[in-house]
């Protein structure tokens, strides 16, 4: 594979702007010297830094490099406190395994691979928790609350669940809108694992059959890292 190894933000990337693909993964230009990362983007990484510190036993109170502003953060951090005593959260606490910011490998089939260089696909889970036959793969959000959204990203990471944990009968897939203290879910089982694959798979054979990387215009140009080498005509 010449773009591997993927993650889903490489391949939402691709779908989402083949130039700032091209940029980000392929030539590797520089980003903007006036780029700052956008505010929503600081907020998120905070809170993953924090929640992730919190569930590892920490207070959450040392995490330095996040240029927000001090009210901003108490605000997140009282947010993040109420999700994690949400009852549906805190009982997986209790669950034989748990692991917080989980990486996982799959190899070029898309089976498990505990080896970094042979990787096809790679990421880090925000939240798994497995008890007996069952297990839930939470996805911490930031912003605004979503009664609907694209599961694809905990789907591939549940082809890697399933397959390492064939005891597993469910997966609860969880969006966790901190802020509004709410979440969606969906239930998925092992029956679903090969299409998954087959979606995966087609997603991958596009992005390396694509000889020329276009431009996607959009009202999100003005954000993009490399808005100053594109100059979009918007």
């Amino acid at each position: 594979m010449k773009y591997a190894p993927y993650s889903f933000s490489k391949i939402h990337t691709f779908f989402e702007c083949q130039k700032k693909f091209d940029f980000t993964y392929v030539n590797k230009i520089d980003i903007d010297r006036d780029y700052v990362d956008p505010i929503y983007y600081v907020r998120g990484r905070f809170l993953h830094s924090y929640i992730a510190d919190r569930l590892n036993g920490g207070d959450g109170m040392k995490l330095k490099g996040y240029n927000l502003d001090i009210n901003d953060k108490l605000t997140l951090i009282d947010h993040a406190d109420t999700s994690l005593e949400n009852e549906y959260i805190s009982l997986s606490f209790d669950f034989e395994k748990n692991h917080i910011e989980k990486y996982i490998s799959l190899n070029k089939d898309l089976e498990p691979n505990t080896s970094k260089d042979k990787s096809a696909f790679n990421g880090y889970i925000d939240y798994v928790a497995v008890h007996e036959d069952f297990a839930m793969i939470v996805d911490w959000k930031t912003g605004k609350y979503r009664p609907s959204a694209d599961y694809a990203q905990l789907e591939i990471y549940a082809i890697w669940l399933f397959q390492t944990h064939p005891e597993i009968k469910e997966i609860d897939l969880v969006f966790y809108y901190v802020e509004h203290n709410k979440f969606i879910m969906k239930t998925i089982n092992p029956a679903d694992v090969e299409t998954l694959k087959l979606d995966l798979k087609e997603k991958i054979n596009i992005i390396e059959n694509t000889e020329e990387f276009l431009l996607t215009e959009s009202r999100h140009c003005p954000q993009c890292p490399f808005f100053n080498a594109c100059t979009p005509s918007t």
